[in-house]
C-alpha cells in the first residue's frame, strides 16, 4: 500500500496538455532539482541508454517544465516484470558525476522521526527498533552514487515503441542504490522479497555485496515510513488516517523481522 505513495506527493502542479499539437505533461512550480536534472543530467543519462522524457519547454525563471507524455503507465507487477529494470537503475547509479546542478539532500531528520513516532504511537520496544535504524542511517546517505530517489511504479511508463521511461526527478540526489530499490519491493517487504531484489540488482551491479545492500534496503524501508508520514502531514492530511492505519497494522510484525534481517542479512 504505502510503497507507491510518493508518486503523486510532489510539490509541483502537474497536468496533461498539448505542446505544438503533441500530447505533453506540464509541471508548474517544478522543483529546482528537477529543472536542473533535465537541463544538466538528462542528456548524459539518455546517451547511456536510460529512458527519460524529452523536454519541450523549460524555464528556470518561471519554474515551468513541459515534457513528453508517456502513454503507458505501469503497475508494480508490470514494472518488476521488465527484464531491463535493474540495468536502467544501474545507469543512474553509475553515471559520471557532474558538479553542476542542484541535488536533493536525502537525510533522516530528527524532526521527521519525532513527527512519525508521535503519530504511530508504537510500543516502546518497536519504537526502539525504528530509532535503531535511524542511528545507522548515515550509511544510507554516505555512498556517493546518483539515485533517482523516487522509483515508485507510478513514475515509470513505456513509450508506444516499448521503451521503459522514468519521468519524475524531483528527488534526484546521492546515496545508496537501496534508496531506489526499496520502493520497488511491495509493501514493507519480507526477507524473501528483499533478498530477491538485491540479488536481481547485483546482476547489473555486482560490486555491491548482498549483506550491505540488504541492510541498506531495510534501513531505507524504515526511513520511508517517516518520509511518507511527513509528506502526508504537511501536504495531504486528508490521506493521513488511511496510511497511518496501514502502518499501525503492519509495523508490529515488520519491525522485529526487519531488525533480525538487518543483524543477519544472509540468514
Amino acid at each position: 500500500m504505502a510503497s507507491n505513495l510518493l508518486t503523486q506527493m510532489g510539490s509541483a502542479t502537474v497536468r496533461e496538455c498539448f505542446f505544438q499539437q503533441e500530447p505533453a505533461i506540464e509541471k508548474q512550480n517544478a522543483s529546482v532539482v528537477e529543472l536542473d536534472f533535465y537541463q544538466h543530467h538528462a542528456p548524459v543519462l539518455r546517451a547511456q541508454g536510460l529512458g527519460i522524457p524529452d523536454v519541450y519547454f523549460l524555464s528556470q525563471q518561471e519554474r515551468r517544465l513541459v515534457i513528453e507524455f508517456i502513454p503507458q503507465y505501469l503497475t508494480l507487477e508490470a514494472l518488476l516484470a521488465a527484464t531491463e529494470l535493474c540495468e536502467k537503475l544501474a545507469i543512474i547509479h553509475h553515471s559520471p558525476p557532474k558538479p553542476s546542478g542542484a541535488f536533493r539532500q536525502h537525510s533522516w531528520s530528527d524532526e521527521q522521526t519525532d513527527l512519525a513516532l508521535s503519530m504511530l504511537q508504537l510500543p516502546t520496544d518497536q519504537e526502539a527498533v525504528l530509532l535503531s535504524f535511524r542511528t545507522c542511517s548515515d550509511e544510507l546517505f554516505e555512498p556517493q552514487q546518483r539515485v533517482s530517489g523516487d522509483t515508485n511504479a507510478g513514475n515509470w511508463g513505456r513509450r508506444a515503441k516499448g521503451d521503459l521511461v522514468l519521468f519524475d526527478w524531483e528527488r534526484f540526489g546521492y546515496g545508496s542504490p537501496a534508496i531506489d530499490l526499496a520502493p520497488l519491493i511491495k509493501g514493507m517487504g519480507d526477507p524473501a522479497s528483499i533478498n530477491q531484489m538485491v540479488e536481481r540488482y547485483r546482476q547489473a551491479a555486482p560490486q555491491w555485496s548482498v549483506p550491505v545492500l540488504v541492510r541498506h534496503v531495510v534501513v531505507a524501508k524504515a526511513w520511508l515510513i517517516t518520509e511518507v508520514l511527513s509528506i502526508l502531514h504537511h501536504r495531504h492530511p486528508q490521506l493521513l488516517p488511511k496510511y497511518l492505519s496501514w502502518y499501525r497494522a503492519t509495523l508490529p510484525g515488520w519491525l522485529p523481522m526487519a531488525q533480525h534481517l538487518w543483524a543477519h542479512p544472509q540468514g
